[in-house]
C-alpha cells in the first residue's frame, strides 16, 4: 500500500482558551482532544506520514503523539509550542520546503505573502490563522497557491477537525489556481527596468 501524506496545523491540545477562542463545539478539552487524536488514527495509516504545521500543544507534546500511530510526524515548530515537543517528532523545524510527486512545497506556521519559488509555482501550507484570513487572503492574492491546514479551516470545508489529505484536498485544488505570483511578471519588471536604465 503506497505511504500517503497529510497535512495538519494547530490542534492547541490541552489548550482550553482555544474551544472558545476557536469556536470548537466540545463540551470538555478531553472531549476536544479526544476527537482531534481520533480524527488522525481514523484518516492516517500507521506507515503514512502526517505533517504537523505548529500549534501542536502548550505542554511538552509526548503524551498526544504517543496517542497518534503514524510512525513518522515531522513537526514545523508554531508560536504556542512547548520548547521540549521538538524531540518527540520525527524532525522539528521553524520552516521546511519539500518535494511531493515533483512539486515543491514551502511550509511554514504563519501564512506568506511570497514565499520560495512562489513564482515558479511552488506551493504553499501554513496555520496559524485558524482559517479567520483565507477570505483576506484570497482578496489579496487572487489565484494563490497557498492554504491553511490547519483543523479549524478543516471543519470550515469538510466538517471534521482533521488532516488535509494531500492528494485530494492540497495537491489537485491547488494546482488548479493559476498562482499569484508569476514569473512572467519578474520577467517584466526587468525588461522594464532595463530599459528605463539604458534611457
Amino acid at each position: 500500500m503506497p505511504i500517503k501524506h497529510f497535512f495538519t496545523a494547530d490542534p492547541h491540545f490541552g489548550h482550553e482558551k482555544v474551544l472558545k477562542f476557536s469556536d470548537r463545539h466540545f463540551s470538555s478539552i478531553e472531549e476536544h482532544d479526544n476527537v482531534l487524536i481520533d480524527n488522525i488514527n481514523s484518516l492516517v495509516d500507521r506507515n503514512d506520514i502526517l505533517w504537523m504545521l505548529g500549534d501542536v500543544s502548550f505542554q511538552p507534546a509526548g503524551k498526544y503523539r504517543a496517542r497518534i500511530k503514524c510512525r513518522k510526524i515531522h513537526f514545523i515548530i508554531g508560536n504556542h509550542d512547548h520548547n521540549k515537543s521538538k524531540t518527540v517528532f520525527s524532525t522539528a523545524d521553524p520552516v521546511r520546503q519539500i518535494k511531493l510527486d515533483g512539486q515543491l512545497i514551502y511550509l511554514s506556521h504563519y501564512p506568506n505573502a511570497y514565499w520560495p519559488a512562489s513564482h515558479y509555482g511552488s506551493l504553499h501550507l501554513y496555520g496559524h490563522m485558524h482559517r479567520m484570513r483565507e477570505e483576506t487572503l484570497d482578496a489579496a492574492f487572487p489565484g494563490r497557491r497557498s492554504i491553511d491546514v490547519g483543523v479549524d479551516n478543516a471543519y470550515h470545508l469538510y466538517g471534521s477537525y482533521r488532516p488535509f489529505r494531500w492528494e485530494e484536498e492540497i495537491k489537485d485544488v491547488l494546482l488548479a489556481r493559476p498562482g499569484h505570483d508569476p514569473v512572467e511578471f519578474y520577467r517584466q519588471w526587468e525588461l522594464t527596468n532595463h530599459r528605463h536604465r539604458v534611457e
